[in-house]
């Protein structure tokens, strides 16, 4: 309860922003922050500070000027040891924003520094943000870092998820050297309502272990503020998984509808998600799907 207590009057200790990251270690250094708000009856984008190599492709309107698909760009292609990305974005009141990558981020080998990514996402009260990036791959030997906070004021809706996949399972490359540390935290009006640490380190038991992932190389978690509780019933029925797919399962706690995949396909976990998201996305924003054009490519 202690730690709980310092995590609601001193969030701050604990959920570093892209300016006070300390730059211990030389690489790149990039930031981007990023600012909607609505006007007109359009979700616009109306800011684009950026630092480094981290940017908008542009903004997309594929569903018409309520909701604005974002595409994050990392030109570099994967993090490396030493470098430090950092991704603010923040939606004013009425807003609605889907960001989402065009490829896999990946976090290469390191010869002993840590390579970081903090994404910090603030959604004001009737706005509506879903952080729908793509796969996280950790190759072996790597040295990760990544947190995501998520601060919701009252009203406000989100739905998103996070996956990571441990080395290259499809190439029979697994992961077994490297330290990875993992943070998915999602607050609303003040309070954590979840709060999700993954720290894995060399030969760590967590990998192999049945109380752990067993195995399976790829972990994820999607989350969503639905207050239906009848929801979970329906998520379970349209997108279970089946026996070849991995391991998927869906609870509510707190306000939120989680998700869970434990796999060995990165792909048959963002099948689940993406399916999950099909039905859940009517009930958070009220407006059916329209899935972005660079997951078709």
């Amino acid at each position: 309860m202690a730690v709980l207590s310092e995590l609601v009057n001193h969030p701050d200790r604990v959920m570093p922003t892209p300016a006070n990251i300390v730059e211990e270690e030389a690489g790149w250094q990039a930031s981007l922050k990023l600012g909607y708000a609505a006007k007109g009856g359009k979700s616009l984008l109306l800011r684009q500070d950026r630092r480094g190599p981290l940017f908008v492709q542009k903004p997309f309107y594929p569903e018409g000027p309520k909701t604005c698909h974002t595409y994050i760009i990392h030109p570099p292609g994967g993090v490396v040891g030493g470098d430090r990305l950092g991704l603010d974005v923040t939606l004013a009141a009425g807003s609605q924003a889907l960001i989402t990558t065009p490829a896999a981020g990946k976090f290469y080998r390191s010869a002993g520094l840590t390579a970081e990514q903090v994404n910090r996402l603030d959604v004001a009260s009737d706005a509506v943000l879903e952080w729908l990036p793509q796969e996280t791959i950790i190759y072996d030997g790597a040295h990760a870092r990544m947190r995501t906070t998520v601060r919701l004021s009252p009203g406000a809706c989100f739905i998103g998820w996070e996956m990571i996949c441990l080395g290259l399972p499809a190439c029979a490359q697994p992961f077994t050297l490297g330290r990875i540390e993992q943070h998915f935290e999602i607050w609303q009006a003040g309070a954590p309502i979840l709060i999700e640490p993954l720290r894995i380190g060399p030969s760590d038991a967590l990998l192999t272990a049945c109380w752990g992932m067993a195995g399976h190389p790829v972990i994820g978690t999607l989350a969503a503020t639905v207050q239906d509780p009848g929801v979970v019933a329906t998520v379970r029925e349209h997108a279970s998984a089946g026996p070849e797919d991995g391991l998927f399962a869906v609870t509510r706690v707190q306000g939120l509808i989680l998700c869970r995949f434990l796999g060995d396909d990165v792909y048959a976990g963002l099948k689940l998600f993406r399916r999950a998201w099909e039905i859940l996305r009517p009930v958070v924003k009220g407006s059916g799907i329209c899935a972005p054009r660079i997951w078709a490519t």
